[in-house]
């Protein structure tokens, strides 16, 4: 029984390992973060991400697909690599949130998030709506109980749904794209729209 137990401890410290030297990469992780909006790109994209040859990019990205950080669809001539699962964009999101903190515990202020001014502002990461406006929107949503929040995230209330739902049907009549339509069961990447239309 121990035996099994020490057996069990080195097996998920050996996949520890694995998992930390694939993702510290600098060129893995440039291609790990260029998928963290939720596309599928094809390995062309990935290498000029990453900043190294095709035949590089090839060797990387088998490695994520080999360790499941990554899947891989062919559609035609090309082959799609996107993340995972939600689960491998939770753990790279963990990870830069660790990484932006200062080291030793030290207090002084770091900019997060990107250089550019209009991607702080909004953007969306995986499934998430971000930036400022991700935060004021939700901020907002919260003090009116369209939300629920906790530590592993959110959840759209009965008053969020219906609200929700409201924006997206004036989406459709302004044109906007049938993804805007769905109510999202939790706050996500799809919500963007419907969210921007209703501040509108």
């Amino acid at each position: 029984m121990v035996a099994e137990i020490g057996a069990a401890a080195m097996l998920n410290q050996s996949r520890l390992a694995e998992i930390g030297a694939l993702i510290g990469d600098p060129g893995r992780a440039n291609m790990l973060d260029a998928l963290m909006d939720g596309r599928a790109l094809t390995a062309r994209e990935l290498a000029g991400v990453a900043g190294v040859a095709p035949q590089t990019a090839s060797g990387h990205l088998s490695k994520l697909i080999e360790a499941g950080l990554i899947g891989m669809q062919q559609h035609g001539r090309h082959r799609y690599h996107r993340l995972a699962s939600a689960e491998v964009a939770h753990l790279l999101q963990n990870i830069a949130h660790f990484a932006a903190r200062p080291k030793g515990g030290g207090s002084h202020a770091v900019r997060t998030g990107p250089r550019d001014a209009v991607v702080r502002l909004a953007r969306t990461c995986y499934t998430n709506f971000a930036g400022r406006l991700g935060v004021s929107v939700a901020d907002a949503m919260l003090a009116r109980g369209q939300i629920e929040l906790d530590q592993d995230g959110g959840t759209v209330t009965e008053p969020g749904r219906d609200f929700l739902s409201v924006s997206a049907s004036r989406s459709r009549r302004r044109g906007a794209s049938a993804a805007c339509s769905a109510v999202p069961a939790s706050i996500g990447a799809s919500a963007v729209r419907i969210l921007a239309a209703r501040w509108a």
